[in-house]
């Protein structure tokens, strides 16, 4: 770790002017002197405590045309040499330049600030825009950064950026920014110069030590400008001066100045918590603007109070009841179809048994009339089937086997149109209620693949039953009709 304040405290205050000047990517110290310059061993010790990311050169300037450079990595005996013999020459009234430039480099998603007084004067002096501009470009290649001070004890965390003195921070944030852009993205335009990447999330302060209300004042207001766009319809911002639309019940206009000492407002803050970590971002956005611009008929949208979260919390519990209801109302509507899909598969199964009870009642009727009446003509058992009789039974025999096949296609038909509208009641209520909702409501109130499973084997047994039906028949008919003769 570097001390700045270490190699300028090298100097004598009294016989120096000392300048400094630094950015997020560069720091630069120069140092006035009217004495020789005999610390070089000092500085050069001090310097190699820099952080081996970045780059440092360290040039001094006897006269406009007479200087000494060294960088690190080159021969330090050297330098020292020149700034020897140039002390030698040194004349009074002469003054002496030391320049000490630095290049910052990221390591990670680390970078070192030399001076946080100074950097902080670039950042949050900046207009908003540029602000912005310079964040959202950070953005595209660190999801967080990692400030690291090296001669200031400060300490500011948000989830996008961390600054303090400590080597490494756990910057892991609980929310999703990619999320939250992607459903902003859905309901928001934003015209500006720039994709704006940022969240309201990413700067917003959780921690903070020696840093002044000036600093947080800043960041508070850019957070109510990310708050503000991600609920807004539409949203511009040129320089400091952000516009907005939005359309509610009614239409409403702002013009907020952000150079000015405007009204930090948490409220927007909670809205937007409230709006994208929970529920239907289209539904809770439109409940959002209807009630902000009911709220903001008469007074400035940043004068807004806690009512107004209140009222649009209550509106959608309302909004949900309603949902609730109708969801309710399908839900009972597909128990009932549910309940007559099973009464049609009993139905189905009941058709099929009622007509082979039919058929073999007709037979049987037939078959002891036949014998009866034989009976009582021949007067006796073994006289009671003749060839016509034994005809006939073969026939009707061939037309129950006949309306045996019938009746199993036209149970299949029937099958398939079960089907076909079981496929169409369920499509259709996909258009109010989730896909993966139906599934869930149609699989635990209902297996269709059971049923029919089951009154398959059903219909098989009675298929079978009525097959061997028609050949023992048969076997008698063609026994007694042969004993006849």
């Amino acid at each position: 770790m570097i001390s700045i304040n270490e190699i300028t405290r090298i100097f004598d205050k009294k016989e120096v002017i000392i300048n400094e000047k630094e950015t997020l990517l560069n720091y630069h110290l120069k140092i006035k002197s009217e004495s020789p310059f005999r610390n070089y061993e000092e500085v050069i010790s001090l310097l190699e405590h820099i952080p081996v990311r970045d780059i440092w050169s360290l040039k001094v300037n006897f006269s406009y045309d007479v200087s000494c450079c060294l960088k690190r990595g080159n021969d330090y005996s050297l330098f020292i040499i020149e700034v020897v013999q140039n002390n030698d020459c040194f004349s009074d009234g002469e003054e002496i330049e030391i320049e000490i430039d630095i290049t910052k480099n990221f390591e990670g998603n680390q970078l070192s600030i030399y001076n946080f007084e100074i950097v902080k004067d670039f950042l949050f002096n900046k207009n908003y825009s540029d602000f912005l501009e310079l964040f959202c470009n950070l953005r595209k290649e660190h999801d967080f950064i990692h400030f690291i001070c090296l001669n200031n004890d400060v300490e500011l965390k948000t989830s996008f950026i961390f600054i303090s003195n400590k080597d490494f921070s756990d910057n892991s944030s609980e929310f999703n920014f990619r999320d939250q852009l992607e459903k902003r993205d859905q309901i928001c335009n934003i015209n500006w110069k720039e994709y704006i990447n940022l969240c309201p999330n990413d700067l917003a302060i959780t921690n903070y030590k020696n840093i002044d209300d000036k600093t947080l004042d800043y960041l508070k207001t850019i957070k109510l400008f990310l708050s503000i766009i991600s609920i807004a319809d539409f949203s511009t911002l040129e320089n400091n001066l952000l516009k907005i639309n939005i359309y509610g019940f009614r239409m409403i206009e702002f013009e907020i100045d952000l150079s000015k000492n405007i009204l930090v407002n948490d409220e927007f803050s909670r809205i937007f918590e409230w709006l994208y970590f929970d529920g239907n971002i289209f539904d809770k956005s439109q409940i959002v603007r209807n009630i902000l611009t009911l709220h903001c008929r008469y007074i400035d949208i940043l004068q807004i109070d806690k009512t107004v979260l209140d009222s649009i919390k209550s509106n959608y519990k309302l909004y949900l009841k309603e949902n609730v209801d109708r969801y309710i109302e399908v839900t009972n509507q597909i128990s009932i179809y549910l309940n007559q899909t099973s009464d049609s598969i009993a139905e189905m199964t009941h058709s099929f048994t009622t007509k082979f009870k039919n058929n073999l009642l007709l037979f049987l009727t037939f078959f002891f009339t036949t014998m009866i009446m034989g009976t009582i003509s021949a007067g006796k058992i073994e006289n009671i089937f003749n060839n016509d009789i034994a005809y006939i039974v073969y026939a009707f025999l061939i037309l129950s086997f006949i309306y045996l096949i019938i009746s199993i296609l036209d149970y299949r038909q029937n099958k398939k149109r079960l089907f076909r509208k079981f496929d169409r009641n369920k499509n259709f209520y996909k258009e109010f209620i989730d896909e993966s909702d139906i599934d869930r409501l149609y699989k635990e109130t209902y297996n269709l693949d059971i049923e029919i499973e089951e009154m398959n084997s059903f219909v098989l047994r009675y298929s079978i039953f009525w097959f061997f039906s028609i050949i023992t028949i048969l076997a008698v008919v063609y026994y007694f009709n042969g004993v006849a003769y």
